[in-house]
Formats: structure tokens, sequence, C-alpha cells
């Protein structure tokens, strides 16, 4: 994902969020797609993460599903939502637990997470991604919500997961 994200992006992409304003905006506009309005929206902290201004090259859409390994390592498939934007953007898609529990079975470890951050190998985008978590894990646990009212209860255990890391995020 690093090497990734060292890429020149092409042009023409569009832009994903930038700072906690833009990933509340996203949260919002899917709860206003929702029955109900979730508890942990209360829980958001109030500090602003402002946007970074790098701009990289994002798959948006690393889950397992889109990683395929071969004899030359790790590959990723289905570009069909490139943008550019936030390195964090990838790396909150990556980590999501409910993004594991769907594609894998399971979510990764909190001691994954922390070697996968470590492996990142850039302090300053790691203590970024950090900062923003809780906006991150709020909007993917609104998504599980929106998914489960269309019917897609596999979207359930992974609302609970996000909910979860949202308030662990929360802790210095």
């Amino acid at each position: 994902m690093h090497h990734l994200h060292g890429l020149t992006p092409p042009r023409g992409l569009r832009r994903g969020a930038y700072g906690s304003a833009e990933l509340l905006k996203q949260v919002f506009a899917i709860v206003s797609q929702c029955n109900k309005v979730p508890d942990f929206l209360a829980d958001l902290p109030s500090d602003v993460v402002t946007p970074s201004g790098r701009d990289v090259l994002l798959h948006t859409d690393i889950v397992p599903g889109n990683l395929i390994q071969n004899s030359d390592g790790l590959h990723l498939i289905d570009w069909q939502c490139p943008a550019i934007g936030d390195p964090c953007e990838d790396i909150a898609v990556f980590l999501s637990p409910a993004m594991q529990q769907v594609y894998r079975g399971c979510p990764l470890s909190q001691t994954e997470c922390a070697e996968f951050l470590q492996a990142y190998g850039n302090a300053a985008v790691t203590t970024r991604f950090l900062h923003l978590a809780p906006f991150y894990h709020a909007r993917m646990a609104s998504y599980c919500l929106w998914q489960m009212e269309q019917g897609r209860s596999v979207y359930e255990a992974g609302l609970s997961l996000e909910v979860a890391a949202l308030h662990r995020s929360l802790r210095p």
C-alpha cells in the first residue's frame, strides 16, 4: 500500500474525503438514508483533523477480496473506484473490522493492525490515521447500518465491530 501511495496519480480521478469535516459529511449523508439514527454519533470527537493536502493514488476498496497473491507478491484487483486523496483512506478501509469480517471471516487483531501500521513505514501518516480513526469507524458503521436496512444481514457483525473499534479509537 505504501508503494501504491508513492505512485503519481493519473489526472481526472475523483477526490477522496479530506479531513474530519468531510468524513463527517459522508457519515451524515449515509445516516440520512437510514431509518434510525445510530447512538454512536453522539460519541464522535469534536476535534477537527484538517485536510492533509497530500494527493496520493487511492484504490479505495482494499479489502481481502481485492488482493491476490502470486509468486511476485500481492496485487490489487478491482480498480472500479480509484481516487486521489489522503492515504489514510486506503488504510482505513483495509483495517476496517467490518470489511475484514465480511471478506475474510474475522477482523484483524489489534496486534495485526499495529504491525500493519508499523510496516506501512510512514509515522506521519500513521499518526494522522489514528487521529482520523473515529471518523472512519463512524463512516463504516453507518455504511453497515445502511446495508443491514437493505436486508444484508452479513453487515450486522460489522456494525458491532466498527462501533467497538470507534470506542477503542477514542481512548488515548
